[in-house]
């Protein structure tokens, strides 16, 4: 059933995305702006374009209880972001933290990051921290930039992380990696003996990014990313129409723009863990993430490829493959 729903389900909602989100709106490129961003950041190590945030004091990181959550316990949290932003609401990221019942502070803990638009902190949870809970392991999943309750006053979850705006693009990439580096720094601070991140689309992507830059990762699993953010940003078709003319009004060479997407494309930056603790997972069928982005990462990493009968919506619907995936993270992080 899947195989022959899985185009029209990828389809039907971008062109829903273009059509109704971005008909109405422009993001140019500044291309001054983008040049200065390239001279200062192309062919800087990974540990420079994504640099370790520093250490978070205790009385920085407000944690609270919030009940009782399926078969364990959850807590929200709030802690500053390193990145200085406006509007103030993306300098402060929040999140849920899902423990086992009367976990110690030595439980290992999966940091899940949600899809560009769609699923969002509790439908990860659901999939991937509900299982992970079962095999007595915690899972936190927070709101990325600009996306959720992060989302800038008028506009949509999103819109600056994927547009015709390449400085935001990149800006937007580089915030998500530095967020992401400052919850799994909090993390090991509470104790945690055991850390390992898994994304979907675009949060498969921040995964991917992270497994350059943080080698102690127990494990990343990475599902249908836009790794290749070229490759994506010429063929998915969530770029037809508004976000492709934004970017040839800006005046963009294909050169220009290809330097620009390689800083925030996993593909380009090699991986600080080892292939054995890296999954890549993606979709024949996928239309907004090109299954020769999925290919490309898994090859450029040497590591493990699971290539599903699945389109880029249908495979995250799908409980068979996600629970899967959840065992595999499982299997990594419950392994002392």
């Amino acid at each position: 059933m899947w195989r022959s729903l899985a185009r029209p389900l990828d389809a039907l909602p971008a062109w829903w995305v273009r059509w109704r989100l971005f008909r109405k709106r422009s993001h140019l490129t500044d291309r001054s702006a983008l040049e200065a961003l390239l001279d200062e950041l192309e062919g800087v190590p990974p540990q420079v374009l994504f640099p370790t945030p520093p250490a978070l004091e205790g009385s920085e990181v407000i944690i609270e209880p919030a009940g009782e959550l399926w078969e364990g316990e959850s807590f929200v949290f709030r802690m500053p972001s390193t990145v200085e932003t406006d509007p103030a609401g993306n300098r402060v990221i929040p999140g849920r933290l899902l423990l086992p019942r009367g976990a110690s502070p030595d439980t290992p803990v999966a940091l899940l990051l949600h899809p560009w638009i769609g699923p969002g902190t509790m439908a990860m949870l659901k999939r991937f921290g509900r299982p992970l809970l079962r095999r007595g392991l915690g899972a936190v999943a927070i709101h990325l930039p600009y996306h959720l309750s992060r989302t800038p006053p008028g506009q949509f979850s999103g819109e600056l992380s994927l547009c015709g705006d390449l400085v935001s693009v990149i800006n937007s990439g580089r915030h998500a990696v530095a967020d992401a580096r400052r919850v799994l720094g909090w993390l090991r601070g509470r104790g945690a003996p055991r850390v390992g991140a898994l994304g979907v689309s675009l949060g498969g992507s921040i995964a991917a990014l992270l497994a350059s830059v943080e080698p102690g990762l127990r494990c990343v699993a990475c599902v249908i990313p836009p790794a290749d953010a070229t490759l994506c940003m010429r063929e998915s078709v969530l770029m037809r129409g508004p976000i492709r003319r934004d970017l040839e009004r800006s005046g963009l060479d294909a050169d220009l723009e290809a330097r620009a997407l390689r800083l925030v494309s996993a593909t380009t930056h090699p991986p600080s863990v080892p292939a054995d603790r890296l999954l890549v997972v993606g979709a024949l069928h996928d239309v907004i993430t090109p299954p020769e982005a999925h290919r490309r990462l898994a090859e450029a990493w040497g590591c493990e490829l699971w290539m599903e009968r699945h389109g880029h919506i249908s495979v995250f619907l799908s409980g068979r493959a996600m629970a899967r995936v959840a065992g595999w993270v499982a299997d990594r992080l419950g392994a002392a």
